[in-house]
């Protein structure tokens, strides 16, 4: 069964962490990969400049 995954980000590791473990108990994903990045958008009309913890989460296409 392919394996599909999400794109997420989170203002902190510990934060991502909580989300990720909950996730698991309640078997709605099979893992996390988290890991911090640094993101640049546009904002208001500025240039925006934020640190994140992104995580991927990986899920099963169809739950049993």
């Amino acid at each position: 069964m392919p394996l599909i995954f999400v794109y997420i980000t989170n203002p902190t590791g510990t934060e991502a962490k909580r989300i990720a473990r909950h996730l698991i108990k309640k078997k709605l994903i099979v893992c996390a990969n988290i890991f911090p990045i640094e993101s640049i958008y546009p904002w208001k009309g500025k240039i925006a400049n934020k640190k994140y913890e992104k995580w991927l989460k990986g899920c099963l296409e169809k739950r049993k």
